[in-house]
Protein backbone atom coordinates (compact mmCIF):
# COMPACT_ATOMS: atom_id res chain seq x y z
CA UNK A 1 0.00 0.00 0.00
CA UNK A 2 1.25 3.46 -0.89
CA UNK A 3 1.41 5.86 2.05
CA UNK A 4 2.33 9.52 2.49
CA UNK A 5 4.72 11.11 4.96
CA UNK A 6 4.03 10.36 8.60
CA UNK A 7 3.83 7.70 11.27
CA UNK A 8 1.65 4.62 10.78
CA UNK A 9 0.57 1.45 12.56
CA UNK A 10 -0.07 -1.78 10.67
CA UNK A 11 -2.61 -3.98 12.41
CA UNK A 12 -3.29 -7.63 11.57
CA UNK A 13 -6.18 -9.58 13.06
CA UNK A 14 -7.04 -13.20 12.38
CA UNK A 15 -7.98 -16.52 13.88
CA UNK A 16 -5.74 -19.57 13.95
CA UNK A 17 -8.02 -22.36 15.20
CA UNK A 18 -8.53 -20.54 18.43
CA UNK A 19 -9.03 -17.11 19.96
CA UNK A 20 -8.37 -13.87 18.14
CA UNK A 21 -4.64 -13.20 17.77
CA UNK A 22 -3.97 -9.52 16.98
CA UNK A 23 -0.57 -8.16 15.98
CA UNK A 24 0.69 -4.69 15.12
CA UNK A 25 3.88 -2.91 14.08
CA UNK A 26 4.72 0.80 13.97
CA UNK A 27 6.61 2.34 11.06
CA UNK A 28 7.35 5.75 9.56
CA UNK A 29 7.29 6.87 5.95
CA UNK A 30 9.64 9.58 4.73
CA UNK A 31 13.04 10.82 5.81
CA UNK A 32 13.52 11.55 9.50
CA UNK A 33 16.41 12.47 11.74
CA UNK A 34 17.02 9.89 14.44
CA UNK A 35 15.68 11.42 17.68
CA UNK A 36 18.09 12.05 20.52
CA UNK A 37 17.40 11.52 24.20
CA UNK A 38 16.58 15.19 24.87
CA UNK A 39 14.25 15.37 21.86
CA UNK A 40 11.66 13.17 23.59
CA UNK A 41 9.92 14.65 26.65
CA UNK A 42 9.26 12.64 29.79
CA UNK A 43 5.79 11.50 30.77
CA UNK A 44 3.96 13.61 33.33
CA UNK A 45 1.14 11.86 35.18
CA UNK A 46 -2.01 14.01 35.08
CA UNK A 47 -5.19 12.94 36.90
CA UNK A 48 -8.52 14.54 37.79
CA UNK A 49 -10.72 14.25 40.86
CA UNK A 50 -13.91 13.54 38.83
CA UNK A 51 -14.68 12.16 35.36
CA UNK A 52 -17.28 14.88 34.68
CA UNK A 53 -17.81 18.47 35.79
CA UNK A 54 -20.53 21.05 35.59
CA UNK A 55 -19.98 24.55 34.29
CA UNK A 56 -18.94 26.76 37.20
CA UNK A 57 -17.14 24.03 39.16
CA UNK A 58 -13.42 23.77 39.85
CA UNK A 59 -11.51 20.86 38.37
CA UNK A 60 -8.72 19.65 40.64
CA UNK A 61 -5.81 18.69 38.39
CA UNK A 62 -3.25 16.48 40.11
CA UNK A 63 0.33 16.53 38.78
CA UNK A 64 2.73 13.75 39.79
CA UNK A 65 6.16 14.53 38.33
CA UNK A 66 9.50 12.75 38.23
CA UNK A 67 11.30 16.01 38.96
CA UNK A 68 10.27 19.41 40.39
CA UNK A 69 9.82 22.46 38.21
CA UNK A 70 7.41 24.98 36.74
CA UNK A 71 4.27 23.58 35.11
CA UNK A 72 1.96 25.19 32.60
CA UNK A 73 -1.52 23.65 32.79
CA UNK A 74 -3.58 24.27 29.67
CA UNK A 75 -7.17 23.45 28.78
CA UNK A 76 -7.58 22.58 25.10
CA UNK A 77 -11.12 22.35 23.71
CA UNK A 78 -12.54 21.69 20.29
CA UNK A 79 -11.80 25.25 19.12
CA UNK A 80 -8.25 25.42 20.49
CA UNK A 81 -6.70 26.80 23.64
CA UNK A 82 -9.22 27.73 26.35
CA UNK A 83 -7.09 28.77 29.34
CA UNK A 84 -3.58 28.53 30.85
CA UNK A 85 -2.57 28.19 34.49
CA UNK A 86 1.09 28.24 35.67
CA UNK A 87 2.02 26.44 38.88
CA UNK A 88 5.10 25.50 40.89
CA UNK A 89 5.43 21.73 41.23
CA UNK A 90 7.45 20.06 43.98
CA UNK A 91 8.87 16.57 43.94
CA UNK A 92 5.83 15.34 45.87
CA UNK A 93 3.48 16.75 43.23
CA UNK A 94 0.77 19.37 43.48
CA UNK A 95 -2.90 20.05 42.65
CA UNK A 96 -4.06 22.93 40.46
CA UNK A 97 -7.63 24.26 40.55
CA UNK A 98 -8.94 24.98 37.04
CA UNK A 99 -12.34 26.64 36.55
CA UNK A 100 -14.77 24.87 34.23
CA UNK A 101 -16.40 27.27 31.76
CA UNK A 102 -18.86 26.95 28.89
CA UNK A 103 -15.91 27.15 26.46
CA UNK A 104 -15.09 23.55 27.40
CA UNK A 105 -18.05 22.38 25.31
CA UNK A 106 -18.90 18.69 25.84
CA UNK A 107 -15.41 18.18 27.26
CA UNK A 108 -11.79 19.27 26.96
CA UNK A 109 -8.27 17.96 27.33
CA UNK A 110 -6.35 19.13 30.37
CA UNK A 111 -2.70 19.17 29.33
CA UNK A 112 0.34 20.01 31.42
CA UNK A 113 3.95 20.71 30.47
CA UNK A 114 6.54 20.66 33.26
CA UNK A 115 9.89 22.47 32.81
CA UNK A 116 13.11 22.29 34.78
CA UNK A 117 15.93 24.58 33.76
CA UNK A 118 19.60 23.81 33.30
CA UNK A 119 21.89 23.78 36.36
CA UNK A 120 25.49 24.46 35.32
CA UNK A 121 26.92 23.88 38.78
CA UNK A 122 25.25 20.49 39.13
CA UNK A 123 26.02 19.67 35.48
CA UNK A 124 22.33 18.96 34.97
CA UNK A 125 20.61 19.25 31.62
CA UNK A 126 17.17 20.87 31.28
CA UNK A 127 14.18 18.53 31.26
CA UNK A 128 10.50 18.74 30.48
CA UNK A 129 7.56 16.38 30.75
CA UNK A 130 4.17 16.36 29.05
CA UNK A 131 0.89 14.79 30.14
CA UNK A 132 -2.81 15.13 29.38
CA UNK A 133 -6.19 13.85 30.54
CA UNK A 134 -9.72 14.10 29.16
CA UNK A 135 -12.26 15.96 31.28
CA UNK A 136 -15.93 15.54 30.46
CA UNK A 137 -18.63 18.16 31.01
CA UNK A 138 -22.00 17.07 32.38
CA UNK A 139 -24.65 17.82 29.70
CA UNK A 140 -27.31 18.01 32.47
CA UNK A 141 -30.74 18.52 30.85
CA UNK A 142 -29.42 17.47 27.43
CA UNK A 143 -28.95 13.88 28.64
CA UNK A 144 -32.14 11.84 29.23
CA UNK A 145 -32.38 8.81 31.47
CA UNK A 146 -34.32 6.05 29.74
CA UNK A 147 -35.72 2.94 31.46
CA UNK A 148 -37.39 0.00 29.68
CA UNK A 149 -39.77 -2.43 31.34
CA UNK A 150 -39.60 -5.60 29.23
CA UNK A 151 -40.55 -9.15 30.20
CA UNK A 152 -37.89 -11.81 30.63
CA UNK A 153 -39.45 -14.06 27.95
CA UNK A 154 -41.69 -13.57 24.94
CA UNK A 155 -43.74 -16.12 22.96
CA UNK A 156 -43.35 -16.33 19.18
CA UNK A 157 -45.95 -14.66 16.95
CA UNK A 158 -47.34 -12.60 19.79
CA UNK A 159 -47.26 -8.90 20.54
CA UNK A 160 -44.77 -7.66 23.09
CA UNK A 161 -45.57 -4.81 25.45
CA UNK A 162 -42.62 -2.74 26.70
CA UNK A 163 -42.94 0.12 29.16
CA UNK A 164 -40.82 3.21 28.53
CA UNK A 165 -40.01 5.78 31.19
CA UNK A 166 -37.99 8.99 30.75
CA UNK A 167 -37.23 10.60 34.08
CA UNK A 168 -35.37 13.74 32.97
CA UNK A 169 -37.96 15.05 30.53
CA UNK A 170 -39.29 18.53 31.20
CA UNK A 171 -43.00 18.79 32.06
CA UNK A 172 -45.09 19.09 28.90
CA UNK A 173 -42.20 18.18 26.58
CA UNK A 174 -42.62 15.35 24.07
CA UNK A 175 -40.07 12.64 23.31
CA UNK A 176 -39.89 10.12 20.47
CA UNK A 177 -38.47 6.67 21.14
CA UNK A 178 -37.37 4.08 18.58
CA UNK A 179 -37.26 0.45 19.72
CA UNK A 180 -35.38 -2.32 17.88
CA UNK A 181 -35.31 -6.05 18.64
CA UNK A 182 -32.36 -7.96 17.15
CA UNK A 183 -31.43 -11.61 17.60
CA UNK A 184 -28.55 -12.05 20.05
CA UNK A 185 -26.89 -14.62 17.80
CA UNK A 186 -26.65 -12.09 14.98
CA UNK A 187 -25.20 -9.52 17.36
CA UNK A 188 -22.51 -11.97 18.48
CA UNK A 189 -21.55 -12.85 14.91
CA UNK A 190 -21.06 -9.22 13.90
CA UNK A 191 -19.56 -8.15 17.27
CA UNK A 192 -22.21 -5.47 17.50
CA UNK A 193 -21.87 -2.91 20.27
CA UNK A 194 -24.99 -1.19 21.54
CA UNK A 195 -25.46 2.37 20.40
CA UNK A 196 -24.79 5.12 22.88
CA UNK A 197 -26.03 8.53 21.70
CA UNK A 198 -24.77 10.08 24.92
CA UNK A 199 -21.25 8.79 24.30
CA UNK A 200 -21.40 9.92 20.67
CA UNK A 201 -22.43 13.50 21.39
CA UNK A 202 -20.87 14.05 24.82
CA UNK A 203 -18.08 11.44 25.02
CA UNK A 204 -14.34 11.81 24.63
CA UNK A 205 -13.21 13.28 21.34
CA UNK A 206 -9.93 13.24 19.48
CA UNK A 207 -7.48 15.97 20.46
CA UNK A 208 -8.11 18.76 17.96
CA UNK A 209 -4.95 20.77 18.67
CA UNK A 210 -1.42 19.87 17.69
CA UNK A 211 1.30 20.04 20.34
CA UNK A 212 4.74 21.01 19.04
CA UNK A 213 7.72 20.69 21.35
CA UNK A 214 10.92 22.56 20.47
CA UNK A 215 12.53 22.36 23.91
CA UNK A 216 15.10 19.82 22.76
CA UNK A 217 16.48 22.30 20.23
CA UNK A 218 17.67 24.77 22.86
CA UNK A 219 21.40 25.50 22.87
CA UNK A 220 23.33 23.28 25.27
CA UNK A 221 25.30 25.72 27.45
CA UNK A 222 27.48 22.92 28.82
CA UNK A 223 28.94 22.27 25.38
CA UNK A 224 31.62 24.44 23.73
CA UNK A 225 33.67 27.26 25.21
CA UNK A 226 32.35 30.51 26.65
CA UNK A 227 32.69 33.52 24.38
CA UNK A 228 35.25 36.26 25.14
CA UNK A 229 34.30 39.91 25.12
CA UNK A 230 36.52 42.19 23.04
CA UNK A 231 36.27 45.95 23.30
CA UNK A 232 38.08 48.88 21.63
CA UNK A 233 37.91 51.06 18.56
CA UNK A 234 40.66 49.34 16.64
CA UNK A 235 42.83 52.48 16.70
CA UNK A 236 45.92 50.50 17.57
CA UNK A 237 45.69 48.42 14.41
CA UNK A 238 47.33 49.44 11.12
CA UNK A 239 44.54 50.48 8.80
CA UNK A 240 44.79 52.07 5.36
CA UNK A 241 42.07 53.93 3.52
CA UNK A 242 41.77 54.74 -0.12
CA UNK A 243 40.14 57.96 -1.22
CA UNK A 244 39.97 61.50 0.21
CA UNK A 245 40.03 61.94 3.99
CA UNK A 246 36.71 62.73 5.75
CA UNK A 247 35.71 66.39 5.72
CA UNK A 248 34.21 66.29 9.23
CA UNK A 249 35.55 65.06 12.52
Amino acid sequence: ASVDWGAYELRIEGRADGPLVPASIDFEAGWYVAPKAFDTPDVLKVSLDKPEYRVGEQAQVRLEPRFPGLALVMVVGGDGLVSMHPAEVSEAGTSVAVPVTADWGPGAYVTAILYRGMDLKARRMPRRAIGLHWAGVDPQQRRLTLALDAPEQARPRESLKIGVQITDLAPGEEAFVTLAAVDVGILNLTRFESWSPTQWYFGQRRLGAELRDLYGQLIDRMQGEPGRLRTGSGAGQLMSFEGPPPSEA
